[in-house]
């Protein structure tokens, strides 16, 4: 997930760069392939936005306000709310396609970015 946000970094900054990847753009933009979610760290979303990809998958994210984190068999647990601390939300749930999908147009307009599959 970070390779397509790197090259698009590294291109403005004058630098050629490969991809590599062993599936078709097209097809990681299906419906179909891979149904994933990540969570976004609040870091990770700030470079997305400074890169200009968080426009698109801002429609799609989700907020994380509340962080619930314990151990089965035992009371034992930690619990964050966004609103302890100096940004809110903590990060985002996102589909990893939607992510790619924002991605994608940038690709098609950097000239120093060759995207290579097998």
């Amino acid at each position: 997930m970070i390779g397509l946000p790197l090259a698009i970094g590294l291109s403005r900054c004058g630098m050629k760069v490969a991809v590599i990847d062993a599936a078709r753009p097209q097809t990681q933009l299906a419906e179909t392939f891979d149904g994933r979610t990540s969570a976004i760290a609040y870091a990770s979303y700030q470079m997305l936005e400074a890169l200009g990809l968080w426009q698109h998958a801002a429609g799609y994210a989700e907020p994380i306000t509340n962080i619930h984190v314990s151990d089965t068999g035992t009371f034992v647990f930690v619990h964050f709310e966004a609103g302890d601390h100096d940004h809110n939300p903590m990060g985002f749930m996102l589909e990893n396609r939607q992510l790619r999908n924002g991605e994608k147009p940038w690709f098609q307009r950097l000239k120093n970015v060759n995207i290579l599959m097998r």
